[in-house]
């Protein structure tokens, strides 16, 4: 047991939210007890264990300038206090997975 909880490491203590996205909604409260991101992806199609799911990955300077209106499919991800904010902003209802 020791030696699963040694190579989980902090991923041992994650959890796994899903929040559904909001069309034309960028910004996303962080549950109270967030401590960092593993993984941030939103679900193209299915669900459960058969969900395919794409990445979204953190924004750089650059792409936090070119994406602040835009609409579309969520690639980005920056923090703004205790808020996710996704670029380009959501133009559908898909799901978010923390």
């Amino acid at each position: 047991m020791q030696k699963l909880l040694l190579q989980a490491g902090q991923q041992y203590y994650a959890k796994v939210v899903t929040t559904p996205l909001v069309s034309g909604q960028a910004n996303y409260a962080l549950p109270s007890d967030f401590y960092q991101v593993i993984r941030l992806e939103w679900t193209v199609s299915g669900s459960g264990d058969t969900a395919v799911l794409q990445p979204i990955l953190p924004a750089t300077p650059n792409q936090k300038d070119n994406y602040l209106q835009a609409q579309g499919t969520p690639q980005f991800y920056t923090f703004i206090k205790n808020n996710l904010l996704l670029q380009p902003v959501p133009d559908g209802t898909q799901n978010l997975r923390l």
